[in-house]
């Protein structure tokens, strides 16, 4: 009976070991640090409720002063991601946006203020995560690339109403 047990136990070890192994995992991954991000749609409004005037140095808010690119969000992210560009002369500690997502017929889905903390130096650019308006994973932004689950995609453009400029050293000396 043990003979048999061995014999037995020989022979499937022998089979396990000859059977073809399956390939899970892919080879071509690559890291390209030359791909042109995402852009995001640049509907930007005028809005006339800022003065043109600039008393004692205080900067006028202008559109070009922050850009964003690379936006993402995914069916089943929590977060959207963008790359927030300060054009200025001036340390930024937050950018406020009007966003505004759209499906691909032009349909308004909703429009929201966010604030994007970050601490971004003049010409220099940092990634910005903030909570999701999709908070029940239907939507995808067309930009992250087509869903495998069901879900409806969008666009999104962005209105920059202000930002906030930090004055002083966050680290003391």
């Amino acid at each position: 009976m043990k003979v048999r047990a061995t014999l037995l136990s020989v022979a499937l070890v022998a089979l396990v070991a000859t059977a073809q192994r399956v390939k899970t995992t892919t080879d071509n991954l690559t890291l390209n640090s030359d791909v042109e991000l995402a852009r995001i749609d640049l509907t930007v409004e005028p809005d006339t409720s800022f003065s043109v005037v600039q008393p004692d140095g205080i900067p006028v808010l202008k559109q070009s002063d922050i850009t964003l690119r690379g936006y993402s969000k995914r069916v089943g992210d929590n977060k959207e991601s963008v790359f927030v560009t300060n054009n200025t002369p001036y340390n930024i500690s937050a950018v406020h946006l009007l966003l505004r997502y759209r499906t691909l017929d032009g349909t308004l889905i909703t429009e929201r203020d966010v604030t994007l903390h970050c601490d971004i130096t003049p010409s220099s650019a940092s990634r910005c995560d903030f909570r999701s308006f999709d908070t029940h994973h239907e939507y995808y932004y067309t930009g992250s690339g087509k869903s495998r689950k069901s879900a409806v995609p969008y666009t999104v453009s962005y209105h920059v109403s202000g930002y906030d400029i930090t004055v002083g050293s966050r680290h003391s000396r």
